[in-house]
This record gives structure tokens, sequence and C-alpha cells, in this order.
């Protein structure tokens, strides 16, 4: 009989593992490489930075819009992470299943001038864009101080270009 390494036999228990669950239709899963390029609108995600895990942070300036007293400015991104996440720990009690995507979207509401935000609402997408799942916020939108080294901090100069003189 071969020997297995442990490193080895752990990763094949978890290939086992996860094919096993492929079958059974309770989580729903994103693919593994990136969506193709015609499901993306052309010329609309723009790269604005990496996430430090080596995610790739986009937005749509398409979908910028501010209000009309010009106080908040809602942007659209999309956070590709470069393994599968689930959604299964932000969950009410009552529900059994777990969303495993590997893309995001997400609509941030920024207050420009306090230097806040507030996520307006999530979307996990799975093949083709497909929403897996989606979270709203209910309005009104609390927004807090922009975290530090998140995406809030990345897209921040494309919702709140500094004024030019």
């Amino acid at each position: 009989m071969k020997t297995i390494p442990v490193a080895r036999a752990t990763l094949l228990a978890a290939a086992v593992s996860m094919l096993a669950l492929a079958g059974c239709g309770s989580p729903k899963t994103d693919e593994a490489t990136p969506p193709a390029a015609e499901n993306i609108p052309a010329l609309q995600w723009v790269p604005v930075a990496q996430t430090s895990d080596g995610g790739a942070i986009q937005y749509d300036p398409a979908q910028t819009t501010t209000d009309a007293a010009g106080k908040y400015t809602d942007v659209v991104v999309r956070i590709r992470h470069p393994y599968l996440e689930g959604w299964a720990q932000d969950l009410p009690k009552e529900y059994s299943g777990e969303t495993v995507f590997q893309t995001e979207q997400a609509h941030l509401r920024f207050d420009c001038a306090a230097r806040t935000m507030g996520v307006v609402s999530r979307e996990a997408l799975g093949a083709g864009d497909a929403v897996l799942d989606k979270r709203v916020t209910p309005e009104p939108v609390a927004l807090t101080a922009i975290p530090a080294g998140g995406v809030g901090e990345a897209v921040l100069p494309k919702a709140c270009p500094p004024a030019t003189p």
C-alpha cells in the first residue's frame, strides 16, 4: 500500500469532500475561474485596487450617482475574491444553507464631507453574474468611519475625488 504524506492526504480529502458537496445541491457555488469577458459589460468595470489577499476591486463609473442634495455618493463595486467565500455567518439561525461565491457586488454609499460610508446592498454572484444571494440594508443606511485598508478606503478617491481649484 502506498503512503500519502499528510498534507497531500488532507488536500485529497478536501477535494473529495468538495466533489461530494457539489452533487448534493445545498451550497450555491461560483465557478473557480474568472467570468468570461462577454459576461462583463465592455469598459465598465474599472480596476481600483487589489485586496490584501490578492483579490481584485473594481468599480463602474456609469453606476456612480450623487443624490439631489449633493450629500451622498453611491458607488457600485465588484470584489473578485481569490478563493471561495461564504455568507453562512451572516445568516439567521433558521436558515440552514450557505451561499458560496467568488464574486461579490456591493452598492456603497459615501458622505464625502464626513468621510463616512455605509453598505446599501451586497450580492453574491455566480456564473454569468447570476445573483445567488442579496443582502439589503434597510434605509436609512447607517454611515460609519471608513475602515483603513478596506474596500471603502480603496474606492473613496473614485466616490469622492478631490476638488480641483
